[in-house]
């Protein structure tokens, strides 16, 4: 027969197991709550309204909007067909033009984690029917300026990417300068290459245009924005007058001001936001979609409706109108 002494023993080590189980399980429950806010996070599309103030924008393009999105990261749940009924909910703000920043597809966490490469065919054959997917999809998408596109670095294949935006009535830029025309007044609009266009590439863009002109530049990584500031227009001084970009995906997981993602200087100091340097007006979109995993932490997945002002530009980023309530990334459900 046990002795009492032993009892005890016995009572206190289940009596401390069931604690210890006790704190594991509130522990699995914090880390799955936290997954799902994080989750839920990333999955909340916000649109931001911004007024954005040109001084060498034609009187004839004042309020023209702008349609701004990139980085939707194609992959898991983040689906084509979600991204295109964000799309058509979005076809309600009736921008005058879309531009897309790259970045349509990714390797999946599966795939990741499984040590698949990247550039396996088998990879790449799914981030390229994604994206096909999608921008075949935006033909329906009707803009009286027009569409236009430019690969981010994970877009693989070119050519693909080229005709998958031309069967979607999308216009693929890669170091080109065009003019949008609308009652005879014109704004250049240049679309940049990614993984760092060359100096002497950026020289030759930039000599095309004056300092004059109205020149909004489609850049994928704010890696650029040093670059363009530091060539000249065809008669001298500063040529961009909007520059868009995103890539660092605001940081995607911000924990104490520091982003988990394994961002450069460029990437860090242009993290997300509006600014202005030297009379050109500067955002880096968080993006809609994530790298790696469908999770955000201290940043939220965005949208940009930016409507052009003809006058002078804001001393700073602060001032500009806040952004309208969300909508929400899915199916339409």
């Amino acid at each position: 027969m046990p002795s009492k002494s032993n009892l005890r023993r016995r009572q206190g080590s289940r009596g401390g197991g069931r604690i210890l189980h006790g704190v594991l399980l509130a522990l699995l429950c914090l880390i799955l709550a936290s997954c799902a806010y994080m989750y839920i996070v990333a999955r909340t599309v916000h649109i931001r309204h911004t007024e954005v103030r040109l001084r060498d924008l034609p009187e004839q393009f004042d309020g023209t909007t702008i349609l701004y999105l990139t980085d939707l990261n194609l992959f898991g749940t983040n689906t084509p067909e979600a991204a295109l009924a964000l799309m058509e909910r979005l076809r309600g703000l009736y921008p005058d033009l879309i531009l897309l920043g790259g970045d349509f597809a990714s390797p999946s966490p599966f795939e990741r984690l499984n040590f698949t490469d990247p550039d396996s065919p088998r990879v790449q054959t799914r981030m390229i029917e994604a994206r096909t997917k999608f921008l075949t999809g935006l033909r329906a998408f009707a803009t009286p300026l027009g569409k236009f596109a430019i690969a981010g670095e994970s877009d693989v294949d070119p050519s693909s990417l080229r005709a998958a935006a031309e069967a979607g009535g999308v216009d693929l830029l890669s170091d080109d300068v065009l003019l949008l025309t609308k009652n005879g007044a014109r704004v250049g609009l240049v679309g940049l290459k990614p993984n760092g266009t060359e100096l002497r590439s950026l020289e030759s863009l930039s000599e095309k245009v004056t300092r004059e002109d109205c020149v909004i530049v489609l850049a994928h990584s704010p890696e650029d924005y040093a670059l363009i500031q530091t060539t000249e227009a065809a008669n001298g001084g500063g040529w961009a007058d909007l520059v868009l970009c995103g890539h660092t995906r605001g940081g995607q997981i911000v924990i104490g001001g520091h982003s988990l993602l394994p961002l450069n200087e460029h990437e860090q100091r242009y993290l997300s936001g509006w600014r202005r340097e030297n009379d050109a007006v500067l955002l880096t979109s968080a993006g809609v979609g994530c790298q790696w995993l469908n999770f955000r932490l201290g940043t939220q997945a965005e949208v940009h409706l930016i409507t052009l002002r003809r006058g002078e530009p804001e001393a700073t980023g602060e001032g500009f109108v806040p952004p309208n309530p969300e909508v929400r990334w899915d199916s339409g459900e």
